[in-house]
């Protein structure tokens, strides 16, 4: 993307009202089709003293319901969104398109 598409494109905001995409990580969050529900587990650790520390497990998949993707991981008729065809991409390239 050119500097001047980047203009062009701040121009076409309208309100400068921000919108929240945070969402809550358990197991009733949204999660696409296919794709295994989020799991959370806390453990605990106390000694003798009452002193000790907890820590979170959190496990999904890298795009849960609640995610915007990139237009750079959007593909229509075999093109990504910067040009692309989606026949010159390797795991090696991919993330450079």
């Amino acid at each position: 993307m050119t500097p001047e598409v980047g203009t062009r494109a701040a121009s076409l905001v309208e309100t400068d009202k921000n919108r929240s995409l945070g969402g809550p990580l358990d197991a009733e969050a949204p999660h696409s089709p296919g794709r295994h529900e989020t799991w959370r587990a806390t453990t605990y650790r106390t000694d003798e003293e009452a002193n000790g520390d907890a820590d979170d497990v959190v496990t999904l998949h890298s795009r849960p319901g609640t995610h915007m993707d990139a237009p750079s991981h959007v593909r229509y008729d075999r093109k990504l969104y910067s040009g692309f065809d989606v026949a010159e991409l390797s795991s090696e390239t991919a993330s450079c398109r």
